[in-house]
């Protein structure tokens, strides 16, 4: 979907590429943040160790990108009448909080663990 959309769409065949490549991401975001919280490399349990800070902001960025997705998805939805677009830009932001979160509680478990 996203080649679709980025170089074979035409016209009106944008906006419909466009929501079935953020629906995809949105769900696969979803899905990865089921993941494993205990099952960390050691690069990115020596990542979340040596730099707290650029972690938390990393995830903080996350989930406010998240949260204007979503309120982007929503205007979409109900001020601009475009439901399908509206649908694949909230999906994409709840992916990307959802995802989000799933990086948090492995940050804390990782912390937890060495302290």
């Amino acid at each position: 979907f996203q080649i679709c959309a980025m170089f074979f769409s035409r016209g009106t065949d944008f906006p419909q590429n466009l929501n079935s490549m953020l629906l995809m991401y949105g769900i696969a975001m979803s899905f990865e943040s089921l993941r494993d919280n205990g099952a960390v490399t050691s690069d990115e349990r020596a990542f979340y160790l040596q730099r707290p800070a650029l972690v938390m902001i990393l995830l903080g960025t996350m989930f406010f990108g998240g949260l204007i997705a979503m309120a982007i998805g929503c205007v979409e939805f109900f001020q601009a009448a475009d439901i399908d677009l509206g649908w694949g830009i909230t999906t994409f932001g709840l992916g990307m909080i959802a995802l989000g979160r799933q990086q948090y509680d492995q940050y804390i478990d990782v912390i937890a663990k060495n302290p």
